[in-house]
């Protein structure tokens, strides 16, 4: 946000001799090249600020910054600030403020910074400068004396390595200083309060010498620009002894503080642990709630790179609670053998604070989404009469064809709010109106402690053909496997239907593949437009009872208590009338009826679901071999970039001894990405090496940042940029070839699963990986001067690849190959690689904002139908 206001100016005559007039005599034997000619005063505030991720809490601040925006314009404009609208602004997570105005850049509320700008515009005479005017000093004096050295500017080598020392130099100072602020105010055990204090101190001396190094730098650089000393004192400068003394002591500053914060974590991981042991002898004051944390905590064990979905916890600390947890547990498994429990289902029924997750399913075109809309409608209005009184409740937007009048004349009924970023996409027929998987969370009762998640799936059998129902099938996977659990699978279905797709077989194949087969016992069946057919499964119900016998999948439930026949064409009814199409009585009156028994069919749903079946766990049971193919397909990338950089500094190694490293800082990403291989690529420099970086696509259905095809974009869960970073490597050169030689032969016992085992894939992709690399650095080497690094590079992987090659032929001529449990073994090795963890906490951190950005949580009260 940024206001800019300038109130006045002054400023010389734009006539030089009337200029020199304001000059008592002649400047002489100066330095300068420009003189200030005019000054402008006001106001100029820039203000950063952090939103939260909610997409209606974002908008939502927006329409309130619109407001403030207008009143600062104009201070006489009455826009109806109300007290939701500053409380609001409470949801903004930070915020940075830039200013000429000191005062401002102090404040960290932005209600306050916009209420200190209204005052502070009636104060016109503390108004400071905005802008200035420069006009060359020979403007003014065109005989003046031309004794001052001219300006000689740095060349680009040494002006690119001091400001990298400087930026190297002022990162340390700032991480030591953020750490200090946030640990002086926190309570702390005696012994870790000493080790503070005497940080503290070391830090004061510190702050001196890096304020005198840098007034010595300033005045090398001026020296140098006004031919006073020789640019190649730079290098001089930069070795000498000081300032290597001042950097290994801030590193040894910053190791202090980092064994405080991991001292910190522990101490409060170990009060965690207490409370929740507690909790399993010691009556609650809330015995669901510590129950749920629990149940929720035990399912982390051993999995170190799963993603919890948004709002599977009860609240904020227990997400805390679950974090700290797995980072022990993740540090634990890296130690001892896996102890993964055995258990597939809980035994218990859903408490009635548990999230309810039921995953909807079905063909393109059966009317999931109307589903999800009509149903939260029946949940909040008993009868047809309320909901008209009322508004519709739409989640999804629909859109369908009507025939009304006596002339059966078409007519498309359109309701919710449609953009580029929607879930939903009516303009191709025949192809999954859903594109991405959604959560609809339901709030079943006024206290709001009992939910009920919905999760809209896209549909089977689109038009778009059996590859596009793979990836739709693919993504549905993924999306579940974030989750903690899921209390039902619903198939969702249309009575009297002539055949059903044959991709359902295959779906539930492949749900049992991931899941195990005692998911079978939570799959419900669900059915629309059930009026014409009086609320049964009519003639689908003999076909789907074949269609299971056929396939051995006749232990899968469909009887009468796992089967709910709906009408949602009294839904539609209630849409056409917001479209102000009219009914005759004998049709509102059908409709009506038809209304009444929806809703005591959606009970019944959740009666069934809530008190009669076991949710099923998904995260902390037996791994399976769809999921552990979900978790190497994370891993391909973060692996191959980690061998890549290994080879980067093993190379730098050599030339410069271990003092030089090039580090990967993967970047979180916010919406669905991919990068383009037919786009050209950014080019950096780091060190002496040139690295290509792809940069990422916005991709929903199409892309937005491109127009080529759709099979040269790759999706991407992070971005990676690259850092230089003057120190020594905390392992030995034999360590790194270790660890290089490690993920090399972990990529020979992935490649083998995925094309052998789990059959995903007839290519190899770490291969394929390896030679795009490979393509990728010779591109550099031909149109990059100099190339010695990235020609070298080409090599090591070359040898990299080769040997590659030999460990799949020695694996592959093996009649003993490696189990599940020794594939989650090797999965659970590599995941300790510092590179390849980095990368993988990027992943599961943009997946949980991406899964938040699509979940829409609704509170089930009809006077106040608020979604978020």
């Amino acid at each position: 946000m940024r206001f800019f206001y300038a109130d006045r100016e002054q400023r010389l005559s734009d006539d030089p001799a009337d200029a020199r007039k304001c000059f008592k005599s002649k400047i002489r034997d100066i330095n300068a090249t420009h003189i200030v000619a005019a000054i402008s005063f006001g106001i100029d505030v820039v203000i950063v600020l952090q939103l939260p991720p909610e997409e209606n809490t974002a908008r939502k601040i927006d329409i309130a910054l619109a407001k403030i925006r207008t009143r600062l314009k104009n201070r006489n404009e009455n826009l109806g600030f109300t007290e939701d609208d500053a409380n609001i602004l409470q949801e903004v997570i930070e915020i940075k403020v830039y200013s000429n105005v000191t005062e401002l850049t102090k404040m960290t509320s932005l209600l306050a910074v916009c209420q200190f700008i209204d005052g502070y515009k009636q104060k016109r005479d503390t108004y400071r400068p905005v802008e200035y005017t420069l006009r060359p000093i020979e403007w003014l004096f065109p005989d003046v004396d031309k004794l001052y050295s001219p300006y000689t500017p740095l060349n680009s080598r040494d002006n690119n390595k001091l400001e990298q020392h400087l930026i190297e130099n002022l990162n340390y100072y700032k991480k030591v200083k953020y750490f200090l602020d946030s640990y002086s105010k926190k309570a702390l055990p005696d012994y870790l309060k000493e080790l503070l204090i005497d940080v503290e101190q070391k830090w004061q001396n510190l702050q001196k010498v890096y304020e005198d190094k840098i007034k010595q730098l300033t005045t090398l650089m001026l020296d140098i620009r006004n031919r006073q000393k020789n640019a190649s004192e730079i290098d001089e400068a930069l070795k000498h002894n000081d300032q290597t003394t001042f950097k290994e002591n801030i590193r040894e500053l910053l190791k202090q503080l980092k064994d405080i914060k991991e001292k910190t974590q522990s101490i409060n991981t170990t009060q965690e642990e207490q409370f929740q042991n507690n909790g399993l002898f010691e009556p609650q004051k809330n015995k669901n709630d510590n129950e749920q944390t629990l149940k929720h905590t035990s399912t982390m064990q051993n999995q170190p790179n799963q993603t919890l979905c948004s709002n599977d916890q009860l609240s904020n600390n227990n997400q805390s609670i679950l974090s700290t947890e797995q980072k022990k547990e993740t540090n634990r498994n890296s130690q001892c053998s896996s102890t993964k429990s055995q258990a597939s289902h809980v035994s218990t029924p859903s408490s009635t604070n548990e999230i309810i997750n039921i995953l909807l399913l079905g063909e393109s075109g059966v009317g999931k989404s109307t589903f999800i809309n009509a149903f939260v409608n029946y949940l909040t209005f008993k009868m047809l009469n309320d909901a008209e009184r009322g508004k519709p409740i739409v989640l999804i937007p629909v859109s369908f064809l009507m025939t009304i009048g006596n002339n059966f004349n078409e007519r498309i009924v359109k309701f919710g709010d449609s953009d580029n970023f929607n879930n939903e996409d009516f303009d191709h027929p025949g192809q999954s109106v859903t594109q991405h998987c959604k959560s609809y969370v339901f709030h079943l009762n006024s206290n709001n402690k009992r939910k009920l998640r919905i999760i809209d799936t896209p549909g089977f059998g689109d038009t778009r053909g059996l590859d596009q129902d793979d990836a739709n099938m693919q993504h549905i996977l993924e999306y579940i496997n974030e989750l903690t659990h899921l209390n039902a699978i619903c198939f969702l279905l249309k009575p009297n239907t002539s055949q059903i797709n044959s991709f359902f077989v295959k779906c539930l194949t492949q749900l049992f593949d991931l899941l195990g087969s005692n998911a079978r016992q939570n799959i419900i069946f669900c059915f629309t437009n059930a009026r014409s057919t009086f609320y049964t499964p009519g003639d689908t119900a003999p076909l789907l009872k074949s269609m299971l016998q056929s396939f051995s999948l006749n232990d899968i439930p469909f009887k009468k208590e796992n089967t709910f026949c709906f009408d949602n064409e009294s839904f539609r009814y209630l849409v056409a009338r917001q479209n102000q199409i009219g009914f005759t009585d004998e049709e509102h009156n059908e409709y009506e009826n038809s209304w009444s028994k929806s809703v005591t069919e959606s009970n019944h749903l959740l009666r069934y679901v809530s008190e009669k079946l076991c949710a099923y766990v998904i995260q902390g049971k037996q791994q399976s071999i769809k999921q552990t193919q979900l978790q190497i397909s994370h891993m391909i990338r973060p692996m191959l970039e980690a061998m890549r950089n290994i080879l980067r500094n093993l190379i730098l190694w050599n030339i410069y001894t271990p003092n030089k490293l090039i580090e990967l800082n993967p970047i979180v990403l916010h919406r669905s990405a991919a990068v383009c291989y037919t786009c050209q690529p950014d080019v950096i420099q780091r060190d002496k090496f040139w690295i290509a970086k792809n940069l990422s696509h916005e991709i929903r259905n199409t892309c937005y940042s491109c127009k080529c095809a759709s099979d040269r974009h790759i999706r991407i869960d992070y971005e990676l940029d690259y850092t230089c970073s003057e120190r020594c490597s905390n392992y030995s050169q034999d360590e790194i070839k270790k660890s290089l030689t490690l993920l090399l032969r972990a990529s020979v016992e992935f490649a083998y699963f995925l094309m052998n085992v789990a059959r995903s894939s007839k290519d190899d992709p770490f291969l394929i990986g390896i030679v795009h690399m490979i393509d990728e650095e010779s591109n550099l080497c031909a149109c990059r001067v100099p190339h010695e690094m990235n020609l070298e590079l080409v090599g090591k992987l070359k040898e990299l690849m080769l040997r590659f090659e030999q460990y799949t032929y020695e694996l592959e001529s093996k009649q003993d190959h490696s189990k599940l449990h020794d594939i989650y073994t090797w999965i659970q090795t590599i995941y300790e690689n510092p590179m390849v963890r980095v990368q993988m906490d990027a992943i599961k951190q943009s997946r949980e904002i991406i899964m938040k950005q699509y979940e829409c949580e609704f509170s089930n009260d009809p006077t106040n139908t608020t979604i978020s």
